[in-house]
């Protein structure tokens, strides 16, 4: 028999509220896909209509608003990411998931293609997709060396060998899980333990996990309270148990063969982390042959930063002075922004989003210079980051000590934008790192590097 459901009433009535506040059109489809029932709603009986509902189907209703859709909050599970993620995993559906608009629609959409009791692994999965796009600019590697699996079982046994002489040696458990999708790549998720520490509790806590005792009250279908915890009644419950435990990491890389020579490797992690990074190299060593390690992956930088760096350091190169330059550089980022906002109305955002990336757009501009020492020919390190405008104002002669510098270190010199107010080195290995989700979406559509899952 199903557990009831543990939720206060203050839990109950947030739900009902939220389906009051919903269009009739999305009640008769939620109706439809979530509790299986075909009804039509006239005008004024919306009221009547989820009251009733609530009251014949609250577990139901509670499960899809407090369970299911809290699992795609936070930033990195956008509409448009999980849109993506639906189309790698559906790709019959293209149509209906590009109508999607909302997170609670993409549940709706899950419900309906794959029925509630799947729902957790898709869930699953949709969080995994958008965080291996979140970090696609971030963590994007190239490994010179051939993927040359072919037969998805015959990679699913290698890698559950890998897993058991890992977890034979290590202490630190692991486990694999893999998801192939319809763009050719191969997911893996790396469940993993990482370090040890002691976990402290008072021993009537102990007791009500030891029984199975909620927490928390828990309520019947008609509001009534069917379960209390348990309560501390002496020392004796508040005394002190401990133990160790393990607690688990999830990591997830995408491997994407490019060509039969090379493979594209996506990291949903920082690759200097100690966890999982020994146990990627010894995987890295199984896949790809034994002289393969960590060491042999190498960072992929977007192709428009770089064709935006090249444009600036040819722009420098070919001026007789850099006020000149500049002044080219300024006309450069003008053009670029206005194509940026072209791009913009395209998207399939609301308006009121489309104004704030608009904002963002127009307060890019040229943020200044650095020069990179040279530890060999004793150069020193020179950065310049300002809004040049307001910087050639109040300092006298800067374009002749700008010109000095090109002198001096020739073509080492990076651009640096101001994007809010806030500097971007092109040079950096991720130029998006520092910024929020709608500048980074703003300075991708200046860079022409957006894509459809953003």
């Amino acid at each position: 028999m199903e557990e009831p459901l543990q939720f206060s009433q203050e839990d109950i009535e947030h739900v009902r509220k939220k389906l009051l506040q919903k269009r009739r059109e999305f009640i008769e489809k939620f109706a439809k896909d979530v509790l299986g029932l075909d009804i039509k709603i006239r005008r004024g009986e919306k009221k009547k209509i989820v009251e009733e509902l609530m009251q014949e189907h609250q577990d139901e209703i509670l499960k899809f608003f407090l369970i299911y859709l809290p699992e795609m909050d936070g930033k990195d599970i956008s509409t448009n990411r999980a849109r993506h993620a639906l189309a790698t995993m559906f790709p019959d559906f293209a149509g209906e998931i590009h109508a999607i608009k909302s997170k609670e629609e993409v549940l709706l959409f899950l419900y309906r293609h794959v029925g509630q009791e799947k729902l957790q692994d898709y869930l699953s999965w949709i969080r995994y997709e958008a965080y291996i796009e979140k970090n696609r600019d971030k963590n994007r590697y190239l490994l010179d060396k051939p993927f040359l699996f072919r037969d998805n079982k015959e990679l699913e046994r290698l890698i559950d060998e890998f897993v058991r002489e890992w977890n034979s040696k290590n202490i630190h458990w692991a486990r694999i899980d893999m998801r192939s999708t319809n763009d050719g790549a191969i997911k893996l998720i790396i469940t993993m333990e990482y370090g040890r520490r002691p976990y402290q509790e008072f021993f009537v806590r102990r007791r009500m996990k030891i029984y199975g005792i909620s927490e928390t009250l828990r309520y019947s279908k008609d509001s009534n309270i069917i379960h209390t915890p348990l309560i501390p009644k002496n020392k004796e419950d508040l005394k002190e148990v401990s133990e160790w435990i393990y607690p688990l990491g999830h990591y997830i890389l995408q491997i994407r063969p490019i060509n039969d020579k090379e493979t594209e490797i996506i990291l949903g992690f920082d690759l200097n982390k100690k966890y999982p990074r020994d146990l990627l190299d010894r995987l890295l060593s199984v896949l790809f042959g034994e002289d393969t390690s960590v060491n042999d992956l190498k960072l992929i930088k977007p192709k428009p930063v770089e064709e935006l760096k090249e444009t600036v350091k040819q722009t420098i190169q070919h001026s007789k002075h850099m006020s000149d330059a500049i002044e080219q550089i300024d006309k450069e980022i003008k053009e670029r922004k206005s194509e940026a906002v072209q791009k913009l109305q395209s998207l399939d955002l609301p308006d009121e989003a489309k104004e704030k990336l608009n904002e963002i757009i127009e307060s890019i501009k040229l943020g200044g210079f650095r020069f990179p020492g040279d530890p060999a020919t004793g150069a020193l390190k020179v950065d310049i980051v300002a809004d040049l405008d307001e910087f050639r104002k109040i300092v006298p002669n800067v374009d002749d000590f700008l010109d000095d510098l090109i002198g001096a270190y020739g073509d080492k010199v990076e651009p640096v934008l101001l994007i809010n107010n806030k500097p971007v080195n092109l040079a950096s290995e991720n130029v998006y790192s520092r910024l929020k989700e709608e500048e980074r979406l703003a300075l991708k559509l200046f860079l022409g590097d957006i894509n459809e899952s953003e």
